[in-house]
């Protein structure tokens, strides 16, 4: 992932025009602060040569007493909807089009004492986590955190009826190095579309994917550390028949056919 300046803030995209960044993050709403929670950073996965930057996710506190906010560092598939003083409002997924089985990737994870709770400077005495997930949907999803009412956070919803698809790590350890990481994704019976429902009657793609990964589990929750960094490299998705995404579905027993004997 390589950080560029959109003119207003830094995005994780490889363009400056807004109007085709496909990954998005919290810092608009924290370069208001002048702070910045996902940057690219040198500590990069170096077993792969063509590998140029990593991104580099930290928690933070953004703003001065109550006019500011419990940050979580993130990357996101997705976009903002609008982005304020109070909070966010987000919308995660993007199209796709195939049936991926596994995300992979690389990331280290230094987590911290959680000193933040639903906003208030407190500790709780527990230990932060960082998550990464991955899901496939037949929608979008429209995400609100205001710190304004830190209780009627509206969230992502794993176990949402739309989602056909999902996998995640949750992370609570301190990883020092770069680890290699595989997230399986895991089919759901009766919800993976049909091709003559990939489309709606205007030709607009209606399968989406989801992919996040953020410093603090709990950040949309203002919730979380203030030293907690999560460090991510190389995310790549696998397509290669997995029996085990179609464990206890419509799929589960049927033949693969390697398209290259044909």
């Amino acid at each position: 992932l390589g950080l560029v300046s959109s003119g207003k803030y830094w995005a994780p995209n490889a363009t400056n025009d807004y109007s085709k960044t496909y990954w998005e993050s919290g810092n608009f709403g924290a370069s208001a602060g002048k702070k910045t929670l996902t940057s690219s950073t040198d500590e990069k996965e170096t077993s792969i040569e063509e590998n140029k930057k990593a991104a580099r996710l930290s928690s933070m506190f953004v703003g001065v007493g109550s006019l500011g906010a419990f940050s979580a560092g993130s990357v996101f598939a997705g976009s903002l909807i609008d982005v304020g003083e109070n909070g966010a409002k987000l919308k995660y997924g993007r199209p796709h089009i195939g049936f991926p089985t596994h995300l992979s990737g690389y990331y280290k994870y230094q987590p911290g004492s959680i000193d933040y709770v639903l906003n208030e400077e407190k500790g709780n005495g527990k230990t932060d986590q960082a998550i990464i997930y991955v899901a496939l949907s037949t929608k979008q999803f429209d995400l609100e955190s205001l710190r304004t009412n830190v209780n009627g956070v509206v969230r992502f919803d794993k176990n949402d009826e739309s989602i056909f698809a999902y996998g995640e790590l949750i992370e609570a350890n301190s990883v020092d190095s770069y680890k290699p990481f595989n997230i399986p994704l895991k089919y759901r019976k009766g919800k993976t579309p049909v091709y003559k429902d990939f489309f709606d009657k205007d030709g607009t793609l209606q399968i989406y994917i989801t992919i996040v990964a953020t410093s603090s589990i709990d950040g949309d929750k203002f919730t979380g550390s203030t030293s907690s960094v999560l460090y991510v490299d190389e995310f790549s998705l696998d397509y290669d028949y997995d029996v085990t995404s179609l464990e206890s579905t419509e799929f589960e027993g049927m033949t693969p056919i390697n398209i290259n004997d044909k």
